[in-house]
């Protein structure tokens, strides 16, 4: 069973799950059940940080950050495509170098929310936004991530 702490190693990748925590996932909506993961990638210019935060909302997710604080990562993958209710103090705790956000064109949600967008440029992220971006390739450089466009957008 997966639960915060597991850890496994496989050559240069490590995981750990940070969430969710069994005790609050049992009543929660079902967004704040998706699994939170943080990789390490062993490269040649040092470790690589990615934090998966996958659909949690603003109060679980800094319930589960509160539980298990978090350093930089280099990498983040929006929690809940961007939305409003992902929350941004994730953002800041992250300190991603590189956002991803996982997001149809168009959607009728409206993500991601402009505030999402808007503290991703105060700390200094690169976003790529598959609406916009498509398939994005991410390369560990001295100078850290370089994210780059491969794809058609998702529409």
């Amino acid at each position: 069973m997966l639960e915060p702490g597991t850890q496994q190693v496989a050559g240069d990748i490590r995981f750990e799950v940070i969430g969710p925590e069994a005790k609050f996932a049992q009543f929660a909506e079902p967004n704040d059940t998706s699994l939170v993961l943080r990789f390490s990638f062993a490269t040649k210019n040092g470790i690589v940080d990615f934090f998966a935060a996958g659909d949690m909302e603003t109060e679980a997710m800094d319930r589960l950050l509160k539980l298990h604080p978090q350093g930089p990562a280099a990498i983040l993958k929006a929690s809940h495509h961007g939305a409003r209710n992902g929350g941004t103090e994730i953002l800041k705790q992250i300190h991603p170098q590189v956002l991803l956000i996982s997001v149809g064109e168009d959607n009728s949600y409206g993500h991601p929310h402009p505030q999402t967008l808007e503290v991703a440029q105060q700390i200094g992220a690169e976003v790529f936004r598959t609406d916009q971006s498509g398939t994005v390739l991410l390369t560990f450089t001295p100078e850290g991530v370089l994210g780059t466009s491969l794809g058609t957008p998702v529409r």
